[in-house]
């Protein structure tokens, strides 16, 4: 099965989310295919939702039992192939963190190629508001802390990620991208 640049970047649907939670920022960015199948990415999913939720002016991060000691990153979880991205959006919202999203922003659309090929896509949302106990709903999850970042600390973050050796080098190169474009879409909105 292979899928189409229309199965993973559905421009009518980023317009109608667009015209409901604002227009986001676009990123191009060479990933190699490889290095996407090193990270275990499948055709089951069409691409991703990454979530940072705001309360006050921290960003909430998390970490799992199986990441290397000390690792917190943004939130995020994928999208099945078919399913709308703002249904994934609240799922995956759910399901690791338990909370009900009130209010959210479109921020952006990252967009992975390798020799022209369309990959993978992040879309990044806000969510300004949120309602319920911070706790995961899926516990397949493996989320075992979550921590409370401040803007700044994005950029310390995706360093950090960038900068993780052996078999978590190619998974932390491709997370510290959202995490730099985070950071320089919330600097520029100051």
């Amino acid at each position: 099965m292979t899928t189409s640049h229309n199965d993973l970047l559905d421009e009518a649907e980023i317009a109608e989310l667009s015209a409901k939670y604002g227009t986001p920022k676009r990123l191009a960015c060479a990933l190699l295919s490889s290095e996407l199948k090193a990270l275990e990415f499948n055709e089951r999913r069409r691409g991703e939702v990454v979530f940072p939720i705001f309360r006050e002016d921290r960003i909430l991060t998390i970490t799992k039992d199986f990441y290397p000691k000390g690792v917190y990153r943004l939130p995020s979880g994928g999208i099945h192939m078919g399913e709308r991205i703002k249904e994934a959006l609240h799922r995956e919202v759910r399901e690791e963190t338990g909370l009900e999203i009130v209010s959210a922003r479109f921020l952006g659309i990252i967009t992975y190629y390798d020799g022209g090929i369309l990959l993978y896509v992040s879309y990044l949302f806000a969510i300004d508001g949120s309602k319920g106990e911070l706790a995961p709903e899926d516990e397949d999850e493996g989320i075992i802390d979550y921590r409370w970042v401040s803007i700044e600390e994005l950029e310390r973050i995706a360093q950090h990620l960038a900068d993780l050796e052996d078999d978590w080098n190619n998974w932390g190169r491709f997370r510290a991208i959202v995490h730099k474009f985070l950071y320089e879409i919330l600097s520029i909105e100051r």
